[in-house]
This record gives structure tokens, sequence and C-alpha cells, in this order.
């Protein structure tokens, strides 16, 4: 949109820097463009009136989400490996049972008797990370070796680890999984010392 008060302006200036202007004629511009920015004004504050400017935030239909009745299902495997149902927990109270270990002045305790993780956020990892990837290269590189090394695995084991639900089972499973993962380290170890 143009400025017309800059323009009247540029002209009332370009005006007086001419000789043959007179006071009159400078009175005039000054007047005419004075009047132009009254009517501009005028005719704004009417649009404002006559049409609303509408926010993205107005007109729009807000539906609660629905609070439900505050517990959750619990679910358990039927002897067809099916989800069923078995009984139900209220959420109120799941949250509340841990209320009096996460209140401030149980967590200034523990750190004050030398738990150093109780004002951590997670609970803090401990192991041997020597031989872990360094760069994306050796990730992709170990990625592939256990890839081919998955394809090594006997296929019995293997759908017994899938098949696996319970500790139990996984537990079963697991000691024949690491006797082919120790043979695999003797013909591994054997070929490098040939």
């Amino acid at each position: 949109m143009v400025n017309f008060r800059k323009v009247f302006l540029f002209l009332i200036c370009s005006f007086s820097l001419s000789a043959n202007i007179t006071k009159k004629r400078v009175l005039y511009l000054l007047s005419l463009s004075l009047s132009i920015c009254v009517v501009r004004l005028i005719l704004e504050v009417i649009i404002m009136l006559i049409v609303k400017v509408y926010s993205p935030y107005e007109n729009i239909d807000f539906k609660p989400s629905p609070t439900g009745d505050g517990f959750i299902p619990e679910f358990s495997l039927d002897e067809n490996d099916d989800l069923v149902e078995t009984g139900k927990h209220s959420l109120y109270m799941e949250i509340q049972s841990h209320r009096d270990e996460c209140t401030v002045e149980t967590l200034l305790s523990r750190a004050l008797n030398g738990d150093l993780t109780a004002l951590e956020k997670r609970e803090g990892f401990y192991g041997d990370i020597t031989s872990a990837p360094t760069s994306i290269s050796e990730v992709s590189r170990h990625l592939d070796d256990m890839n081919e090394l998955k394809k090594q695995v006997p296929s019995d084991i293997l759908s017994a680890l899938e098949k696996a639900q319970t500790s139990e089972a996984v537990s079963k499973v697991q000691a024949d999984f690491l006797a082919f993962l120790e043979k695999q380290k003797e013909l591994k170890q054997g070929g490098n010392n040939e």
C-alpha cells in the first residue's frame, strides 16, 4: 500500500527547493497531505468496524477427550496365545503408590545420606564398553556380522527363542544358544590361529 504521507512530504520538500514556490502553496500541500492522512485513517477505522478480523483460534469446536473410568485393564495369554482381559487396576492408585519415594524430602534425604542416584533422572549404567563401536562404519560392520551370525544359528534354537514368552522358557533355550555361540567363537579363533 502506498504511504501517502511520505509521497506528499517528498513533494513538499521538492517544491520547497525550487525557487518559484510560495508559502501559500506549501501550506496548501501540507493541508492536502494532512487531509489525505485523516481520510485514510477514517477509512481504516470504518473497515475495522465493518470487517471482523478472525483469529485462527476462534470458532473452533473443542471436544474434550474422554476421561474414562480411571481403571486400566490387565491382560494375559490364554492357552491359544490370545490376549484375554483378566482384571482391572486403578491408575490413580498406581500413581499414588509411588508418592512417598518421589517427595522432595525423601530425595534430599537420600542424597544427603550418600545415595548418588537419588537426584539422577534415570538409573546409572555400568559396563565394559571398551570394545563398543566408536564410528558409524564400525556399527554397520558389527550389525552385518550379527546378521551373518543369526543366519548361522540353527532354526530350532531360533524358533524356540521366538516362541519363548516367559523367563523360564528363555532360560531353557539360553543354554543351547550359548553353546552355539561358544562353538562359533572356537571356530573363529581356530581360523585366526592358522
